[in-house]
């Protein structure tokens, strides 16, 4: 963990879910023992006029020390995560890709059992697998 002076203030973001807190560092508790040196804070925040305190051992997430790092942190998180939401839409079927995926049937199969009686506006459909589906109201123009 890096080392703050206490008295500084340091900017956090959280990992696990969006957020960011500004926090003044209140006490530095440094323990020794065989396995050497640890250090943790005592950050205190004042939110909607209440004053918090928190140990860093219980945050999760990266520490900067300059809001415009913090920031610069921020704006990468965000453009990564529309990166994705954006990969993952061009993967998804567009509307005129699905348009080959059904065979309009414009005559209602009178004799078929599957298919009951149909509306002048309605259309029946053959998907692939040979299933009859009715679009109630026709195809939309």
């Amino acid at each position: 963990m890096q080392e703050f002076e206490v008295g500084s203030y340091v900017w956090f973001v959280r990992s696990d879910k969006p957020g960011v807190r500004h926090y003044l560092v209140v006490e530095e508790i440094v323990k020794k023992s065989i396995d050497g040196i640890s250090r943790d804070y005592l950050f205190e925040t004042v939110s909607s006029g209440k004053t918090g305190r928190v140990e860093s051992r219980n945050l999760i997430g990266d520490y900067f020390i300059n809001k415009s790092d913090a920031y610069d942190f921020m704006l990468k998180q965000a453009g990564d995560a529309i990166a994705r939401m954006m990969d993952s839409v061009m993967q998804t079927p567009k509307v005129e890709d699905l348009s080959s995926l059904v065979d309009p049937v414009l005559e209602p199969h009178i004799n078929d059992p599957n298919v009951n009686e149909t509306k002048a506006d309605d259309t029946i459909i053959e998907l692939p697998d040979g299933t009859k589906a009715r679009l109630k109201g026709g195809i939309p123009k």
